[in-house]
């Protein structure tokens, strides 16, 4: 694939990613958070299991002992995110939604760090405090007069399933 196709994807994916926090939004007043994880799971599953049978029928090796077992605690901690996520959308708008669950992505070393002891680097480091400040701001609605409460944290979070496939490639490495 060239760099211009792999970023037109990439720029494709980042639009309908952006895309869904709107209808995620809209979605809060007519379903409940489970409601809406398990109806998207419901209809993600079945389009996703012929490219899984697929791939599994492609594989060169058996997968690892343990593979299903991690494949279940990742898709239970995904739904288990993606519940709290709809349920924090409830409380900000939209686009605060987008950008505060975008944290996960310079946070989600430290759930790697804490489940394989990979250390991040300086700057991941730097990197997760500056969303974090960026988090701040926008849940205090410009420079915090007080600190965030715990009805902030439930969109801002780091996606354990992120760690937890960090793992399961290590099982793959050693199956």
């Amino acid at each position: 694939m060239s760099r211009l196709a792999a970023d037109g994807l990439l720029l494709i994916t980042a639009v309908l990613w952006g895309v869904t926090f709107v209808a995620q939004k809209d979605v809060v007043g007519v379903l409940t958070p489970l409601a809406y994880a398990a109806s998207r799971f419901a209809v993600s599953a079945p389009a996703l299991a012929p490219l899984a049978l697929l791939e599994r029928r492609s594989a060169r090796r058996k997968a690892a002992p343990g593979a299903m077992r991690l494949a279940l605690a990742i898709g239970l901690t995904l739904f288990l995110g993606t519940s709290l996520q709809q349920a924090g959308l409830a409380t900000t708008s939209a686009t605060n939604g987008g950008f505060l669950n975008a944290c996960y992505v310079v946070l989600t070393p430290f759930v790697v760090w804490a489940l394989s002891g990979a250390r991040p680097r300086a700057v991941v480091l730097a990197a997760s405090l500056v969303s974090l400040l960026g988090a701040w701001l926008l849940t205090a609605g410009g420079w915090p007069t007080a600190a965030p409460t715990l009805q902030h944290s439930r969109i801002l979070r780091p996606k354990p399933s992120a760690g937890l496939a960090k793992k399961r490639e290590k099982l793959e490495d050693v199956g």
